[in-house]
């Protein structure tokens, strides 16, 4: 009986709904830069938001590692690629107050230095 009240299914359609094709980073750290620049290489919108007033997150604390490798100028080097990029905007000394919304259209709130900015995109 299940079978043949299979055949009489119809199938369920889907609701489509539009997409932001851009997206907001939160943390200027390694991971965070490297993030946005792996989405705005791809041809993504991107903002970043951080709370400090430099990028780097806590590279700026390590100097070198086991091989001795200078770190930083790879910290330069990544900065100086991530703040010249077409796509990337970034904001420092930001503070985000509220997110809002469901995958493919969020609503971020925060303030940077001291005045509101709402901000739309499609992934966090």
């Amino acid at each position: 009986m299940s079978i043949s009240r299979a055949f009489g299914l119809m199938p369920l359609e889907g609701e489509k709904i539009p997409i932001h094709q851009n997206a907001i980073i939160i943390g200027g750290g390694v991971s965070g830069m490297s993030a946005a620049l792996s989405l705005a290489d791809q041809g993504y919108d991107v903002d970043l938001i951080e709370k400090s007033s430099q990028l780097g997150g806590n590279l700026a604390l390590v100097h070198s590692t086991l091989e001795n490798e200078n770190l930083n100028k790879f910290k330069d080097d990544l900065i100086e690629k991530f703040s010249t990029h077409r796509n990337i905007d970034y904001y420092l000394n930001s503070i985000i107050q509220k997110v809002t919304g469901h995958i493919g259209e969020f609503k971020i709130h925060i303030i940077k230095d001291g005045k509101p900015k709402e901000f739309t995109c499609g992934a966090i």
